[in-house]
């Protein structure tokens, strides 16, 4: 069993994540434990509820990614992941990178991820899907989705997900005049359906 993990956190294309995921699988392997993702959006607003005001990386274009690698001390998992990831920034496949360096930055780069459970928690309106989707059609759904929502007044569309297994967690927050939950079931299902 391994005895240390390391945590990063990657600002990434859309477009890129079906060239990176294959080549960040090649290089880690099995000692690959984590691939999630969170929409700009999501991750804003998710840092915003948890309190970190200070951001592991700035908002930007993309996506963001929290990776996590297996390995026998904290060190080797460290550089076995920074080896993943160091020729994928630097041929611009991914487009930033930070890697926690203590336990306060992990618990930091979490703390934002795990914000995306809490999100309608505190009784703020709205409803909640799970899909999945091929990895290449992740961001297309999502754009999709918050295009066909901007006829919904006051809908946020607050999207996160196991990338890795092509499923999303999708919150639309209702900020405006209430929606009823199958106006919302429609435009987000019939939506799914062109994929």
């Amino acid at each position: 069993r391994p005895k240390a993990i390391a945590t990063a956190l990657v600002g990434i294309a859309p477009e890129a994540l079906s060239a990176f995921l294959p080549r960040l699988r090649s290089a880690l392997g099995d000692d690959l434990a984590a691939i999630e993702g969170m929409w700009p959006d999501c991750y804003r607003y998710c840092a915003a509820t948890q309190g970190v005001t200070r951001l592991p990386l700035a908002e930007g274009p993309g996506l963001f990614l929290t990776l996590e690698a297996f390995g026998p001390d904290d060190q080797t998992a460290r550089e076995a992941l920074e080896a993943a990831l160091v020729p994928a920034l630097e041929d611009g496949t991914i487009m930033d990178a930070v890697i926690a360096q203590s336990e306060a930055e992990r618990a930091t780069i979490w703390r934002i991820r795990e914000g995306g459970g809490l999100i309608g928690s505190g009784g703020e309106p709205g409803y909640h899907y799970d899909v999945s989707l091929k990895l290449a059609d992740l961001d297309h759904y999502v754009q999709a989705l918050q295009a066909d929502c901007a006829g919904l007044e006051g809908v946020s569309v607050l999207v996160l997900g196991h990338v890795g297994d092509g499923n999303l967690h999708l919150s639309l927050m209702l900020e405006g005049p209430d929606h009823p939950r199958d106006a919302v079931d429609a435009v987000v299902y019939n939506t799914l359906r062109r994929f």
